[in-house]
């Protein structure tokens, strides 16, 4: 995944990995529909994505853990940015602002 031209902390997760070799080269959908959300769907619960392909509203579920606070951390201090709709948190904050830091 060298021509990611991104960490090898970024490199290393899962959903960097599902990106590039599953949806970019095997599937073929280019990183911009990726962004866009022209061609894909999220979804947080696991149910919901199976039921979408049994319903034929989608083709294909694909599956990830969570990823873990210290790969998320390496990637920042790598000077990386998570890749779009892979930073989940729960309980989501109702409003306002909360800053802590990370070191």
């Amino acid at each position: 995944m060298e021509k990611s031209g991104h960490s090898k902390a970024w490199n290393g997760l899962a959903v960097a990995i599902a990106q590039n070799l599953l949806i970019e080269d095997v599937l073929g959908i280019s990183a911009t529909d990726v962004t866009n959300g022209t061609a894909l769907s999220y979804t947080h619960d696991a149910g919901d994505a199976l039921q979408a392909v049994k319903a034929g509203k989608a083709q294909v579920a694909i599956l990830l853990n969570a990823t873990p606070i210290k790969q998320l951390r390496s990637v920042v201090q790598a000077g990386d940015i998570m890749p779009a709709k892979s930073t989940y948190f729960y309980p989501k904050l109702l409003k306002g602002l909360v800053m802590h830091p990370l070191a």
